[in-house]
């Protein structure tokens, strides 16, 4: 049974080794973690209990047009002029992870959509994720169209700068500078 709850600081650990073994080292840490759990209002965290184990997590924001500018690190003219929109109000998707031997089984789905509609709750009416894009393939791609979410772009070496300052390990290129493209989906509700 798949459950999608709030995480909660003791699923911290668990969050990290997942993030660890599918994101990169480091790429997530327990500070971080910690504060957004304690960010209620703009940061939704949330994880998959399989079994009652923790199985996968996401992450997501309210942004304002000016904080999604800044997370798409200023390639905001590569969406489409639609979203360009500063009156929007965007459900920014940053990340859902599911462990390995886990997936493929609806937990990715589950956290998507539940994601969707937390943010759709919280006011947002347009919704943008960056995607990891590895040898190629784009692991959600299925998950996120399921969801309603269309491909808008694709933005080369999107964590390089970040990898490089946080100093974590991407999974794909090893040590920094991360050289991993992020494609972009979207949808305006």
């Amino acid at each position: 049974m798949i459950e999608i709850k709030d995480l909660n600081t003791s699923q911290i650990p668990y969050v990290i080794n997942i993030s660890d073994c599918e994101l990169g080292e480091q790429y997530i840490s327990k500070r971080a973690l910690t504060h957004l759990i304690k960010e209620k209002g703009t940061a939704i965290t949330r994880v998959a209990l399989f079994d009652n184990e923790v199985s996968g997590f996401a992450i997501a924001y309210i942004l304002n047009f000016k904080q999604l500018h800044n997370i798409l690190k200023n390639n905001i003219d590569q969406l489409p002029k639609e979203y360009r929109d500063i009156n929007l109000q965007f459900g920014y998707i940053k990340s859902i992870i599911v462990q390995k031997g886990k997936q493929n089984i609806g937990i990715g789905k589950m956290l998507c959509n539940d994601l969707i509609n937390e943010l759709n709750k919280s006011g947002a009416n347009a919704f943008i994720v960056t995607a990891w894009k590895k040898k190629g393939e784009i692991p959600a791609n299925k998950i996120l169209q399921q969801s309603g979410l269309n491909v808008l772009c694709e933005i080369p070496e999107f964590w390089k700068d970040e990898s490089i300052s946080i100093k974590y390990k991407c999974p794909i290129c090893g040590n920094p500078p991360c050289q991993c493209s992020a494609v972009i989906f979207g949808k305006i509700d």
